[in-house]
């Protein structure tokens, strides 16, 4: 291919895949003749598969089986390194994206924390650190699985062109994407979480900060396999926000125990296992008040709250192992939606599969 490239004067240039430098050259005025010319180049040691090339899938089919031999029998390994190092390349060529993600993790941290800035610990301002955990957790998600869900589909438009020509399998695709993008959820994980602890007042106790972080960085994971399983359930952009947007609506409901769940139909108590904002909430708030006890001065003016105790149970949080059973409850949403993301992104590949076999045999 390499050779041709050179043959017809449009080298794929530095750093750039060659996948889309051969799609970029496809859509161009003159893709036939140069569908021709791979023709004849390709005669010499391809004659009896290579036939003539009249479309632009025909010139892909072409490009495949000229490559088939490396393609096929590529380890699982070698697929994977290469399907990274071109993730890596993608996400070097669109940094504006990756600032934009930093952008918008660090303002709405910076936001958040002018808004509720050293907030008393008193019982009358319990509930507002509650909610600023609510709106923290929330508004982040909605950040991270919208670009998510957007670069995923993109991704996916590629690998479903790729996918016919058996250059990788669907298991390269998701593990190269899922470790590509785990150390920025890392990354902005801990840093949303670590300037609004220490902003908004939260106690100055390192154990608690880090089970505060853990429960925001585990919330981000779980939104990544959200937004993939979103992205790999829809056609495109379009209709992957108009899905979002109903799923979302009815998982937003059970954030921060203010919905009493035993009063929604049955459907809805169920969909209250799939937020996983849930979890993470609980996790920072009772973490956070807890052991909370307010001096007679603070207390009196708000419900009679004399501990951070009492506020959680009126707000229904259960106390009780709460540790394990959240933290156990966000590694399976973490395992249930990558699971889920796989699955549909394997279907959406043998329908596209059999899509193509039905129009050829047309």
């Amino acid at each position: 291919i390499d050779s041709f490239l050179e043959e017809i004067k449009h080298p794929c240039p530095a750093h750039y895949n060659l996948a889309d430098h051969l799609m970029d050259l496809s859509r161009r005025d003159d893709s036939y003749e140069m569908i021709k010319k791979f023709t004849k180049h390709s005669k010499k040691g391809y004659q009896s598969e290579v036939k003539a090339a009249t479309s632009v899938n025909s010139l892909l089919d072409a490009l495949a089986m000229s490559n088939s031999v490396g393609a096929r029998r590529a380890s699982f390994l070698s697929q994977l390194k290469a399907v990274m190092w071109r993730s890596a390349l993608v996400n070097t060529r669109h940094l504006a994206l990756g600032k934009m993600r930093l952008f918008q993790t660090t303002f709405l941290a910076l936001l958040l924390s002018a808004i509720f800035f050293q907030i008393p610990d008193k019982a009358e301002t319990s509930v507002n650190k509650i909610g600023v955990i609510c709106l923290a957790i929330l508004n982040h998600t909605c950040i991270v699985g919208f670009s998510v869900m957007r670069a995923f589909i993109a991704d996916k438009a590629i690998y479903l062109e790729e996918k016919q020509l058996s250059m990788y399998s669907s298991t390269v695709l998701f593990l190269s994407q899922n470790l590509t993008d785990l150390p920025f959820s890392l990354l902005h994980g801990v840093l949303y979480s670590s300037l609004i602890y220490w902003s908004v007042g939260f106690q100055n106790n390192p154990s608690k900060f880090l089970i505060n972080m853990a429960a925001v960085t585990l919330s981000d994971v779980c939104s990544v396999g959200y937004g993939m399983t979103i992205a790999a359930l829809a056609r495109d952009f379009t209709r992957a926000q108009a899905i979002n947007l109903s799923m979302f609506s009815i998982l937003a409901l059970f954030i921060g125990n203010f919905l009493n769940p035993e009063t929604l139909p049955l459907y809805l108590r169920l969909a209250r296992y799939f937020c996983w904002m849930a979890p993470a909430v609980e996790l920072a708030a009772i973490t956070e008040l807890k052991d909370s006890n307010f001096t007679s001065t603070q207390q009196g003016s708000f419900n009679g709250f004399e501990t951070g105790q009492i506020v959680l149970e009126f707000y229904g949080f259960e106390t009780d192992s709460y540790l394990e059973r959240d933290f156990l409850w966000l590694l399976l949403l973490i395992c249930f939606y990558r699971v889920t993301a796989y699955a549909a992104l394997v279907a959406t590949s043998r329908k596209a599969g059999r899509k193509k076999v039905e129009i050829q045999k047309a």
